[in-house]
Parts: C-alpha cells; sequence; structure tokens
C-alpha cells in the first residue's frame, strides 16, 4: 500500500530509487503494472495553484519567514515574466512556467506534491485504496493496481476530472517502462528489470575523438556498463545488453581495451553495491573536494602541457607560509568544455550591446590613442565628432585606437575645415605621413603637384601642422576592403553641412588605399 504518512517517500530521485523500490515488491495475480505520463505539466500549472503549492511545502519547512515571502516574490516574479516569441512577435505566458527555467523542475515537483496530498490524504478519490507503490518521477508515474483493467479505466477517468488542470494517459499491463526501466513480471511475481531504449533511438554516445579530457572519454565506458549492471537483475540480460553496448562505443571510436576494462569492472562488481552506494564515502569525498584549491578553465589541446606544469611547480607556493596555509598539498584541475557547433551556431535572440569589449573598466567604443607614439600628439580621443554647421553629433560605434588598420578618419583643420580619408594600414602610420607632407611642403614649389592636406597647410598655415587634429570613425570589413571602403568614404563624405578640404578633389585620387 501507499505510505500515507510520508508523501515524500513517493518522489522519485532517480532510477537507482525506483530500483530499489521495485526490488522489494511482489506482484499477485490480479495486479497490474500502471504507468502514467501528466500531460504538458510545466505549461499547464496555473500561477496561482503552483504559487499555492510552493506557499504550503514552505510553511511546512524550517525556513524562515521572511526568507520563504522572498523566494514566494522571486517565484512570482519569475512566472509573471517569461517572455517567448512567435513569428517575430513577443508573447507574455500567463499560464505555467518555461520549461528551460532553472526552477521549473522543482515548481512542478511541488505542485504535483501537493496534488499527491490532496488524493491520498485530503480528498482522497474512489478507488484510491487500489494503488500500490505508487513512484513518480516529475511528470511520470509508476503504480500498481489491484483490480481489473476496467476498474482501472474508472479511477483514472475519476483521476482526470480535478480542478488542477492535470491530464493523466496511462499503459497497463505485465511488461511496462518507466524512465530508463523495462519491467516484466515472472512467474513468482518478481518484477524483472533490464535498461529500456526507444526503438527510434540513435547511438548518442560521446564520440571518442571529441574535445573532452582523457579522463572523460575512459570514463564514460565504465559508467555505462555500470548503468548496465545495476538496471539489469538478472546476468543473462545484462550480458545481452553488453553485448549491444560493446558494438555501440566501438562505432563511436573507443579502443577495445577502454571497453573491455569497463566491462570488467561492471560485471565483477556486486549489484547490491551498485543500488545501495556507501553514502559515508560519498561524504567524506564531496567533503575533500570541496575543500581542494580548485583551476576551473575551458578545455583546449594544450591541456596536458597546462596540468603538468602546474601539478610540476605547485610546491613553489607552499614555500611561502602565508599562501601554504590557503591551499591544498595539490590542486583539483576541472575542465569547462569548450564551445561546439551548437553553441557557435545557434544564438539567444537576446544580444547584449557590444559597447565593451575589454569588460566594465575597459574602453568604449570610439577612437582612443595610445598616447606612446609621436602620431597620437595629433589623434584625439572621443566616441563623437560633430558636424558644426548643422549642429549634429555622429556616434562612432567601431573600437578604433592608433593600431588599428582599415579605418574611416576624420581630421579637423585649426581654421574649422574637414577632410575625410580612407587608410588599410595601421592609423598612426596615415597620420604620421601627413604630419611629413605638410613638413615637407616648405621645400616644393609646385604646389599643384601636392596632396590636399599639405597643398592646404602651405597655403594657409604655413605648413605648420599644429592644431591638426584626427579622429577614427569608422572600421572597415577584413574583406573587400578597397571595394568597401570606398563606398563607405562616400558615405561619410557625404554628411551634410561639413566643408571640405577635398571637395573639390576627385575620388580616385582622394581615397588612398594603402
Amino acid at each position: 500500500m501507499i505510505h500515507r504518512g510520508d508523501l515524500s517517500s513517493q518522489a522519485m530521485k532517480d532510477t537507482t530509487a525506483a530500483l530499489n523500490r521495485l526490488n522489494d515488491i511482489t506482484m499477485e495475480d490480479n495486479m497490474l503494472l500502471v504507468t502514467a505520463d501528466v500531460e504538458a505539466l510545466y505549461t499547464s500549472i496555473r500561477h496561482t495553484d503552483g504559487l499555492t503549492a510552493v506557499k504550503f511545502f514552505l510553511e511546512t519547512s524550517n525556513l524562515p519567514r521572511d526568507l520563504s515571502e522572498l523566494l514566494l516574490k522571486l517565484l512570482n516574479f519569475i512566472l509573471t515574466h517569461n517572455f517567448f516569441t512567435f513569428k517575430d512577435c513577443f508573447f507574455l505566458q500567463t499560464q505555467g512556467t518555461a520549461m528551460g527555467a532553472a526552477c521549473a523542475p522543482s515548481y512542478a515537483n511541488l505542485f504535483l506534491g501537493a496534488w499527491e496530498r490532496k488524493i491520498f490524504l485530503t480528498d482522497p478519490i474512489q478507488g484510491i485504496e487500489r494503488v500500490h507503490n505508487w513512484m513518480r518521477y516529475i511528470d511520470d508515474v509508476l503504480f500498481i493496481w489491484q483490480g481489473t483493467l476496467e476498474e482501472l479505466h474508472v479511477f483514472m477517468k475519476d483521476l482526470n476530472r480535478n480542478t488542477e488542470n492535470i491530464k493523466l494517459t496511462y499503459k497497463a499491463g505485465s511488461e511496462m517502462e518507466f524512465l530508463d526501466i523495462k519491467m516484466k513480471t515472472d512467474k513468482e511475481g518478481k518484477i524483472k528489470t533490464e535498461v529500456f531504449r526507444k526503438q527510434t533511438a540513435t547511438n548518442s554516445l560521446l564520440h571518442a575523438e571529441s574535445a573532452h579530457i582523457p579522463s572523460t572519454i575512459k570514463g564514460i565506458p565504465v559508467g555505462q556498463f555500470l548503468r548496465l549492471k545495476r538496471i539489469c537483475s538478472d546476468e543473462l540480460s545484462f550480458e545481452q545488453q553488453a553485448a549491444d553496448l560493446k558494438i555501440r562505443f566501438r562505432e563511436r571510436g573507443y579502443s577495445r581495451k577502454n571497453i573491455e576494462r569497463a566491462y570488467r569492472r561492471a560485471k565483477f562488481t556486486p549489484r547490491k553495491e551498485l543500488l545501495c552506494p556507501n553514502e559515508e564515502d560519498k561524504k567524506l569525498k564531496t567533503a575533500r573536494e570541496g575543500n581542494a584549491t580548485r583551476l576551473i578553465t575551458t578545455y583546449n589541446k594544450n591541456w596536458k602541457k597546462l596540468t603538468s606544469t602546474i601539478s610540476k611547480y605547485w610546491p613553489i607556493l607552499h614555500t611561502d607560509k602565508n599562501i601554504s596555509q590557503l591551499i591544498t598539498k595539490q590542486p583539483k584541475i576541472t575542465a569547462r568544455r569548450a564551445q561546439n557547433l551548437k553553441d557557435r551556431l545557434v544564438h539567444s535572440h537576446y544580444i547584449p550591446e557590444k559597447n565593451n569589449p575589454f569588460g566594465t573598466k575597459g574602453p568604449k567604443w570610439g577612437c582612443f590613442p595610445c598616447k606612446n607614439c609621436k602620431a597620437c600628439e595629433n589623434i584625439q580621443r572621443g566616441d563623437t565628432f560633430w558636424d558644426q554647421k548643422y549642429k549634429k553629433e555622429y556616434k562612432i560605434t567601431q573600437y578604433i585606437s592608433c593600431k588599428t588598420s582599415g579605418i574611416i578618419y576624420h581630421a579637423t583643420c585649426p581654421c574649422g575645415k574637414i577632410y575625410i580619408g580612407l587608410t588599410t594600414r595601421e592609423f598612426k602610420l596615415r597620420v604620421g605621413e601627413h604630419i611629413r607632407d605638410i613638413e615637407n611642403a616648405k621645400s616644393e614649389e609646385h604646389i599643384e603637384s601636392l596632396k590636399t592636406l599639405p597643398r592646404h597647410f602651405k597655403l594657409c598655415h604655413q605648413c605648420n601642422p599644429k592644431g591638426l587634429v584626427f579622429k577614427g570613425i569608422d572600421k572597415l570589413f577584413e574583406t573587400s576592403k578597397r571595394l568597401w571602403g570606398r563606398s563607405t568614404y562616400q558615405r561619410w563624405r557625404s554628411l551634410p553641412g561639413e566643408r571640405f578640404l577635398n571637395e573639390i578633389e576627385d575620388l580616385q585620387e582622394e581615397v588612398e588605399v594603402r
């Protein structure tokens, strides 16, 4: 029978918890295995019902009242601020929770826990006494029905007649599937189990050549064979499914030696140990790893060199009395998964404003001279440039320094005239050329042979570049710089109100792509 005093025992933590329950069950002739699934659970929970269920369990816990109230407010905010897009339109979800929300599984669990409490304790429905060993993992339910199939149909019909918007689909028989367990009843009434795989399942095992640390690749076969041993209730089913698993590992590039080592370990490990792990050992391991000095970084091809270098020079830190008290004997180096194709190709609808490539303390978009080179004396810092006649400000939407190559730049003469130029080389090289051309114009007798800036400064400023200010205003793409650069140059040259030094020049002569 169901344990009516403690319904928390009916919520399954994982497959192992379900297996331990199934091992103690003996089926009678008039009993059926029943599996049920709650239809669209996450999207069916009304906000008021879900919050009421969470509030009930928070009140029965030992949490302080103010913390419980804060959790309810935060949960209410999450539920009432979930937006999604469909055909380029934004919608607000008014019922249920998003499946991707971190709190969604716990929220759904508590909601169904409150519903179970109602149907078993506070307001039991007719036929509930025929239900034995009710087990649930989020929205998947397994129980044993003592009665006929027709009586089960009536019971499930009554169970679906509720005010919580819960609808269950179900199957019943002597052979059922629950989670990754396939169950069948033998002649003695014992439930035999083996691993369940859908007919449409593909070989999705991690490939042996994927970008993961070697210990992960070696550990996957061990984990999979131990899982087989844990779920398979007899040796024959273990051997049959192990043979199939070996083939699938070979298809994914794993070595025979690695596969065979994992198989032998699982074969000679008692199933009882896998079903009842030593909790003390787990606690000791958790405490030991929790106190370790941990380095977490993204895995890359130089991982072996990185770990060996850290291990080699780590003892140096222990020579310092103060540091040695803060670190452990050896660090725990953990690899974070590197980006895969999905990470690179699939992106969120939310695109943050790319305002700062150097973090919160670095420079924003604009022109930023380094102040360490001679050209920077004539390069102006700023994120905008000004149209004097029309009093209009233009924002620079790229990060440009004196070392940036491939840019459109803006030069302002002391007399107020404007020069727009283009270069594919480093900005500081082009600025330096302009300054030298102006200074060298003193000795040039033929003014017509001078370029725009030197000619202007020879006629108007006695070849003195003082007061000439440059600012990068746009960046070119890496490809097709010439074609794209000329079109962008023309766009900036067409700004209204500017008085251009080079407006009388032929565009072909003036756009200097170097």
